[in-house]
């Protein structure tokens, strides 16, 4: 996945390096990943989005360390962790499980799908090309009226040429439903009182320029004194060779949301502790030639909320007030599932 040949594993809270880690051995990881697959196969609803039983499994509730420590599958956690990019060990199994699924382990396993220029904005462009004039760029939603007393679902845009109406059928949302994502629409009270309980993490991705890391090293924070030697959050994650010289790819996670100012200021402040421990060898300051904040990341409620049916209510809100609902609080954040979820969705919006 990354052109990287060589993995230096640091604690960057002392930008030491770590003598001696190295990531489970491979007959310990499989015989871990054989038991993971087995419990994955127990639940093939799973695969098609939160359609949860009643009442939902009691593994699928349990944190997911107490699931590690029932199950011995410690060899396969720093590879789960390294995929999810969160703190995994406090979520309910359930989520852990819908996102380290079958569909991903097979690509893992047999390497991704992706666009021929290894470029997924391709899709986007492409998609751009057709629906163009239909389609309004630096824009968002100041107010709706769905009311069903109306032919249409109205929908007042404030654009960079101005304000615009949207009148349609139906309305399909897609972004993450938070609700300071949602103050222009008329939610009902169902809507706020479920969107509500949804908490998420953060997560930011860059480019960094910077000449103190060979193009074939790629540097993995560690914790050397931590459960599974996850490292704490927020930190970096990783620093991977983007493939060209000089340019590389920094992961950034955090417990919580904070500002692209003070994301770059504790990468800048990482990479100097990396120097000053040995780990890298300039001091240059490292120069962000791109950044982009995934945030709001990974939607959850706690363990009571899904024991209680939350899922089951949430999926319910499909179709009322002529609205529908996709995206990654509603499946995975996985491109591939989330076209087949949506799909899913296609004959009840066209009907």
């Amino acid at each position: 996945m990354f052109p990287s040949t060589q993995e230096l594993y640091v604690n960057f809270n002392t930008g030491k390096v770590v003598d001696g880690f190295a990531p489970a051995g491979q007959a310990a990881f499989a015989q871990a990943l054989d038991v993971w697959i087995s419990h994955l196969e127990k639940y093939p609803y799973l695969s098609n989005g939160f359609f949860l039983p009643d009442p939902v499994p009691a593994d699928l509730l349990l944190p997911f360390h107490d699931f590690v420590k029932k199950y011995s599958i410690d060899a396969l956690v720093y590879s789960m962790f390294e995929y999810r990019q969160i703190n995994i060990l406090v979520q309910p199994t359930l989520y852990v499980m819908m996102n380290f699924n079958l569909d991903l382990i097979q690509n893992i396993l047999n390497g991704f799908l992706t666009t021929a220029s290894h470029d997924n904005s391709d899709i986007y462009r492409n998609a751009l090309a057709i629906l163009e004039k239909d389609v309004l760029l630096s824009s968002h939603v100041i107010w709706t009226d769905r009311d069903s007393s109306s032919e249409y679902v109205k929908v007042g845009v404030e654009t960079p040429s101005g304000r615009k109406l949207i009148q349609a059928k139906k309305l399909i949302i897609t972004i993450p439903p938070k609700l300071s994502n949602l103050k222009g629409f008329d939610l009902s009270q169902n809507e706020s009182s479920l969107f509500g309980q949804f908490s998420n993490v953060a997560y930011y991705t860059t480019i960094v320029k910077h000449d103190g890391i060979p193009e074939n090293l790629s540097v993995v924070n560690i914790g050397p004194n931590t459960p599974w030697n996850l490292p704490t959050l927020p930190a970096i994650l990783s620093i991977y060779p983007s493939g060209d010289p000089g340019l590389h790819e920094v992961k950034f996670s955090s417990p919580y949301e904070l500002s692209d100012d003070a994301v770059k200021a504790a990468i800048v402040a990482e990479f100097n502790q990396l120097h000053t421990g040995g780990a890298v060898a300039s001091a240059t300051t490292p120069e962000f030639v791109a950044f982009d904040s995934h945030t709001p990341f990974e939607f959850s409620v706690p363990a009571d909320a899904i024991k209680d049916g939350f899922y089951k209510k949430l999926y319910a809100l499909q179709g009322q007030q002529r609205t529908w609902y996709t995206g990654a609080a509603w499946d995975v954040h996985d491109s591939s599932l989330l076209w087949q979820f949506t799909e899913t969705l296609l004959p009840a919006i066209a009907a």
